[in-house]
């Protein structure tokens, strides 16, 4: 993966009213040799898409991010909630930056 921008696809089973999606990145310094845990992420997002109250529910979703620099072996969090529930669903991604 490279910094910079990259799309975002989220593939959805059933469609819901949807709240928003975060993603999240670890440190630049994370240990991947320990357990992932969310200290091992950057406290704010790098990218939030807010979905209008008054849309119908999504079945798919892109967005565009703008991912920041890191090097080597990172993990990206995304985060999904749902806004007429208090549900959340949350996906991780492998990705290596460099060649």
């Amino acid at each position: 993966m490279m910094p910079g921008y990259n799309t975002f696809t989220w593939t959805l089973k059933v469609p819901y009213n949807t709240y928003s999606w975060q993603f999240f990145i670890t440190k630049q310094n994370w240990n991947p040799n320990t357990p992932l845990t969310r200290a091992s992420f950057e406290p704010e997002p790098f990218c939030v898409n807010y979905v209008p109250v008054d849309s119908t529910p999504l079945e798919n979703m892109s967005t565009d991010c703008v991912v920041p620099p890191r090097t080597g072996y990172q993990v990206i969090l995304g985060v999904w909630t749902v806004s007429d529930k208090a549900d959340a669903f949350y996906q991780v991604l492998d990705v290596n930056f460099g060649a």
